[in-house]
């Protein structure tokens, strides 16, 4: 269901920020990853991939997201 999603996205992005706290940096972007597929609007599951992927050194990736947080 269409009013499915928005929720969905709300729960990978709690559990990656979970992930987080836990030092799960795998677990943590596959959640925000999922997150984002759900609702691209979603601002936490952006800075939360953002983090994973400056962590990896993929500063150009990690930074797009970062900025996508701010929009």
């Amino acid at each position: 269901p269409p009013d499915l999603a928005p929720r969905l996205s709300i729960l990978y992005s709690n559990r990656a920020m979970c992930a987080k706290a836990l030092s799960a940096w795998v677990d943590m972007e596959a959640d925000a990853r999922s997150a984002i597929a759900t609702d691209k609007l979603n601002p936490k599951a952006h800075y939360l991939l953002g983090l994973c992927l400056c962590r990896a050194l993929s500063w150009v990736e990690g930074v797009r997201e970062l900025e996508a947080r701010l929009e």
